[in-house]
């Protein structure tokens, strides 16, 4: 399955940048970047933004990445988003 809208939720800006870059160099897909992980809830349960993949930091202040995956998974809103691959 080839993704066509992929989100990053990371705090560290650098690492969005890097990851934006290597992502152009081997795909099309249309790439959000997300450096709050409450903001990145909020834009999801919105359906502000309908990834089909998402990449996010494990560590991140305010909520980690497996609490926001938590409360992602269990929002009917964002329960169906295909998969998600964690930054270590």
């Amino acid at each position: 399955m080839k993704y066509k809208n992929i989100l990053q939720i990371d705090d560290d800006y650098d690492d969005c940048d890097f990851f934006e870059q290597a992502l152009k160099a081997v795909s099309h897909a249309h790439y959000t970047a997300v450096t709050n992980p409450l903001d990145a809830l909020r834009l999801l349960t919105n359906k502000e933004i309908k990834p089909d993949l998402i990449f996010m930091d494990v560590n991140m202040p305010l909520m980690s990445g497996p609490e926001l995956l938590t409360e992602i998974k269990k929002r009917e809103a964002t329960k169906d988003i295909v998969d998600f691959r964690y930054n270590f």
